[in-house]
């Protein structure tokens, strides 16, 4: 038996996340092809419901866990104040991310609209330069060009008119989703400082 290390689970763990990921563009798709119309308002929802059953599922458990005295981490502690606002933030830029993406996803092909949708680990590192002051190289900032050139090939490969809109709602996917982790860094960094 094969044996990892964290590293190796955390590949791991990416990997099966893309492959998720993929499927669930895949049966948006399928949605728009062979079934009813349905609204990205209503992929969405259907969406986050199930999300919502696995994180109450995983919250009850460590509740459970906390009370029991074996795991000290499912102690949720509320946030007060001003820290609520990086959490609405987080809901508000992953909301309309998701929105986008759904909508991208029902009028562009699959590869465009998630290659669209995967640009946010740049839109992470440019808000992070812009927002928070987080230094940036030139190196980083290159790469960052190279994305964004990437993105606009994609976006209108070989020029043609069609499906810019829905190309453009993909890579808001993508902004959106780079907000959220930006909002989720810092109410983190929030957390770990106030319990000191």
């Amino acid at each position: 038996m094969v044996k990892f290390g964290s590293r190796g689970k955390g590949i791991a763990c990416i990997v099966a996340s893309a492959f998720g990921f993929a499927l669930m563009a895949l049966f948006v798709r399928l949605c728009d092809d062979f079934g009813g119309e349905i609204t990205c308002f209503q992929k969405s929802f259907f969406r986050n419901v199930l999300a919502l059953a696995i994180a109450l599922a995983v919250f009850c458990r460590d509740r459970r866990r906390s009370r029991a005295g074996g795991d000290p981490r499912g102690a949720a502690v509320l946030p007060t104040g001003r820290a609520w606002v990086p959490l609405v933030l987080r809901a508000v830029f992953g909301t309309v991310g998701i929105f986008a993406n759904f909508y991208a996803l029902s009028r562009i092909p699959i590869g465009e609209g998630m290659t669209l949708n995967k640009t946010a680990p740049f839109f992470t590192v440019l808000f992070s330069w812009i927002l928070l002051g987080e230094r940036v190289s030139w190196r980083q900032f290159g790469h960052l060009l190279l994305a964004f050139a990437g993105a606009a090939l994609v976006m209108k490969p070989g020029f043609r008119g069609g499906g810019t809109f829905a190309a453009a709602m993909a890579l808001t996917g993508g902004l959106g989703a780079g907000l959220r982790f930006r909002a989720l860094h810092r109410c983190r960094s929030r957390q770990s400082t106030s319990g000191r």
